[in-house]
């Protein structure tokens, strides 16, 4: 299934096909029309094949691209032969200037029997913004009088694209006279009380080709509903769209079924200017409360968002809100659904793939934090102590995505000191400390860390994050270190080092490397290169 998408006076495609369609639909060349023949050999007799078509060929308005993985020229009209099939298709439809269309195509699988003819259409889903293609087999009512108009155009298709005269499809119907066809505009009044607990009726137009359809009920509310391609029945309810604006404010949320929360999205038009999104809790007298808003936020050239409580950003400006989405954005899991960093990380081990996100997510903190130290500078005087528990909050969300939730580890002091090493570590007792290193004879950098505490009495084990840090202030590498105190010892130490094989690597300039004890910041020092 797709998801759908809203846009004002265009269509966003990622087909290049997509992209014809469009052309046709706004300069209304009805005449082109697709054929394609998928089989090998001149043209069979209908009854040795399958046809596949939509509601009306002509409009295009259900995009099919593939058929069994080869390039179709969105065929309005298929021949195909018998056996199993792969569509791959899409779907667009006006509604005024509004144009909705499904974010990427689709396929879907079925089995076609010689002499049958197939449409293939959208079935959305209403209640999600969601949609895929669905293939009904129409061969037993080709001679309905809801289908004449049909008939007519597939014979017309048929007739120019095989050069030959054919017979006319109607003569595979399977039943002479099917009668009157359920689906065509009839108006259904049905009791939702089976699904919301009380008398509540809804009428709505039977349309065959829309199995999932929203219909306004006698509350007012547009419930969305399931209804039987065959009876026209509702077979089920998935919510309602509702109003939960305030006095002389409407807005329109979508409240699934039993749930207490609504949700209202906000159309991509915006151009991820404002908010993506809302959500609403019903309380108890029937009104709703705005609870949490979906923000959009920048990090150097990718966006990120991220549901926020109202609590947390009420009162704050834009800046400082979008740079707590960016704080949110700093968790590995969310980021590994992002779009972009998943491309990214396709095909790296789990333990590459996990460097990666860490690394994207120490800098995303990072850029959180300066942002909102950026607003504050700017901020009057009032807004101060608001921003300022703003950026308390970055640090708390950004710390317990970065590091969990790890006990702290109560020491006294910290000290820090840099040594050059190679790619063995430099023995304890060899070491010499300095801050500033020659660049042509530098190949490793080591760290050591530094504790002073009372002997804890027991076995104390401890982590070390160490976050090294370019002259430019990007981010150079990342380390973990598992570290002990054992229950004597009242200053224990650790030490790491990173660097090259070979001397000459470094660039010239001031490193600063960021330590994290147990998640808490326990020492930024620097180092000079030159």
């Amino acid at each position: 299934m797709n998801r759908l998408f809203r846009r004002k006076g265009c269509i966003a495609a990622l087909e290049i096909f997509f992209t014809f369609s469009v052309f046709v639909l706004l300069h209304g060349c009805a005449s082109i029309v697709g054929y394609e023949r998928i089989y090998a050999g001149p043209p069979k007799p209908l009854s040795q094949i399958a046809i596949l078509t939509h509601p009306n060929p002509y409009s295009q308005r259900l995009l099919i691209f593939k058929i069994d993985g080869q390039k179709a020229f969105l065929p309005g009209v298929a021949e195909l032969s018998p056996g199993r099939h792969t569509v791959t298709a899409s779907f667009t439809v006006s509604k005024g200037s509004t144009r909705i269309s499904s974010k990427r195509a689709s396929d879907i699988q079925f089995t076609a029997q010689a002499g049958h003819v197939y449409t293939i259409y959208p079935a959305i889903y209403t209640h999600q913004d969601r949609w895929y293609p669905a293939v009904l087999d129409i061969t037993g009512e080709l001679c309905a009088p809801q289908y004449a108009d049909l008939t007519v155009k597939i014979d017309n298709i048929l007739l120019k694209n095989r050069g030959m005269a054919s017979a006319p499809v109607k003569a595979l119907a399977l039943t002479p006279n099917p009668g009157v066809l359920k689906g065509f505009g009839e108006k259904v009044t049905a009791n939702l009380k089976s699904w919301v607990g009380k008398d509540l009726f809804v009428t709505y137009v039977f349309d065959r080709y829309r199995p999932y359809i929203t219909a306004k009920a006698a509350d007012k509310a547009q419930y969305h509903l399931q209804i039987d391609q065959a009876t026209g029945e509702v077979i089920n309810v998935y919510g309602r769209t509702i109003d939960v604006g305030k006095t002389m404010q409407v807005i329109w949320a979508y409240q699934p079924l039993g749930s207490v929360y609504a949700y209202n999205k906000v159309s991509p038009a915006a151009e991820m200017e404002e908010i993506l999104s809302r959500i609403y809790e019903e309380r108890n007298d029937g009104s709703f409360k705005l609870i949490k808003e979906r923000w959009w936020a920048r990090h150097e050239d990718q966006h990120y968002s991220a549901l926020l409580p109202v609590e947390l950003t009420d009162g704050l400006p834009k800046e400082a809100i979008r740079a707590l989405a960016l704080a949110f954005n700093t968790k590995q899991s969310v980021l590994a659904e992002n779009n972009h960093i998943r491309s990214e990380i396709q095909g790296l081990s789990k333990d590459e793939a996990a460097f990666v996100l860490e690394s994207k997510a120490i800098m995303i903190g990072r850029d959180a934090k300066i942002k909102l130290e950026m607003v504050l500078a700017k901020a009057d005087s009032t807004s101060q102590a608001r921003i300022g528990k703003a950026i308390a909050d970055c640090d708390r969300i950004v710390q317990s995505n970065l590091f969990g939730s790890k006990p702290p580890l109560s020491y006294n002091s910290v000290k820090v000191n840099f040594f050059p090493t190679g790619y063995e570590m430099c023995p304890y007792n060899k070491r010499i400390y300095q801050s500033t290193l020659p660049r042509s004879r530098t190949t490793f950098v080591g760290w050591e860390l530094n504790l002073a505490l009372l002997a804890p009495g027991q076995r104390l084990e401890y982590q070390i994050k160490a976050f090294w840090f370019n002259p430019d202030g990007t981010l150079l590498a990342h380390q973990t270190a598992n570290a002990v105190c054992e229950a004597t010892w009242s200053k224990p130490w650790r030490a790491m080092a990173w660097g090259y094989q070979n001397p000459g690597n470094w660039e010239a300039g001031t490193y600063t490397v960021e330590f994290y004890i147990n998640g808490k910041m326990a020492a930024a020092e620097q180092f000079t290169i030159q």
